[in-house]
């Protein structure tokens, strides 16, 4: 099957780092690390702590993102603890020492650890230098949330809405000067007219912020307020009326109706079309077939 561009997935059946042992030099999990999808300048994966046990101090030489799924973990901090219950959100940065205590249930953790260089090349994440925890079902848990769900879409998962949804990641917790409101409105139109021209091509943030002449973090976050959506979901809908447009021409074969709107594969076309449609391409050229017929009589 061919991979999505940009995207590198390793399989979950390969569990490292087991709580008996040291962290793998450049990883600094403990507990069973697997599932790693490789995306974006970042690499998502489950940590997993199938026990309680104690967490000896240890460095983590990336910054990450952690979202906990399943299970409590405790966090004794200088002066204060940080305890993570289902569904708390944190950001950690590069050199991040720590200990922990997981507790009798043990615990599931969705990570995103980012790549250094797409750190040195994001400028917001240059401002990222403390540790941030959100426990009140704040933006950055939901933001999280969307990441895991792509994240589960495994080889099938959208490069440039995890790039979006990453650069607002950076945006909620390091907090950008906003635009005015003219502003936006002007770099919205920028915007939107480079994806309708470019969506058949591999697009990221960066590309359509530079076109606008903005900050990639000010171009995801300026998609989803003008159009409720991210730029790879906006994307992938303009990918899927192109299709729509070729079907009810009735001129093309399937294989070349992905091809020519944009999609990797005529597999991956199937599988973006039923879930904005409701309906495979070939049950939506069959409906248009059967109501073109019954206008006819």
């Amino acid at each position: 099957m061919k991979h999505a561009i940009g995207i590198t997935f390793i399989p979950s059946n390969r569990q490292i780092n087991p709580m008996t042992r040291r962290p793998t030099s450049g990883i600094g999990f403990y507990g069973a690390v697997g599932g790693r999808l490789e995306v974006a300048g970042a690499t998502m994966f489950r940590n997993v702590h199938k026990q309680a046990s104690v967490v000896p101090e240890h460095e983590h030489p990336q910054a990450y993102f952690a979202l906990l799924l399943q299970g409590n973990y405790r966090e004794p901090g200088r002066g204060e603890e940080t305890y993570f219950t289902p569904f708390t959100a944190a950001y950690q940065p590069e050199g991040t020492r720590h200990r922990g205590k997981v507790e009798d249930c043990g615990c599931d953790f969705f990570t995103i650890e980012l790549d250094p260089e797409m750190l040195r090349e994001t400028d917001l994440a240059k401002r990222l230098t403390d540790p941030v925890f959100e426990c009140d079902g704040g933006r950055l848990l939901w933001l999280m949330l969307q990441l895991f769900s792509e994240y589960c879409e495994q080889e099938h998962c959208c490069s440039l809405t995890c790039e979006s949804l990453l650069l607002e990641l950076f945006g909620c917790t390091a907090k950008s000067r906003a635009l005015s409101p003219a502003e936006e409105s002007s770099r919205w139109r920028m915007l939107r007219e480079k994806i309708h021209d470019d969506f058949r091509e591999s697009l990221r943030v960066k590309d359509l912020a530079e076109v606008a002449g903005i900050h990639p973090v000010h171009a995801a976050r300026i998609f989803r307020k003008y159009s409720g959506r991210t730029p790879g979901e906006y994307l992938q809908n303009l990918r899927v009326q192109a299709a729509c447009r070729m079907i009810a021409e009735d001129s093309a074969s399937l294989c070349t109706v992905a091809a020519q709107s944009g999609f990797a594969d005529q597999s991956h076309m199937n599988r973006i079309f039923k879930r904005v449609v409701g309906a495979t391409p070939g049950a939506f050229q069959r409906q248009l077939e059967k109501s073109n017929s019954a206008a006819a009589t």
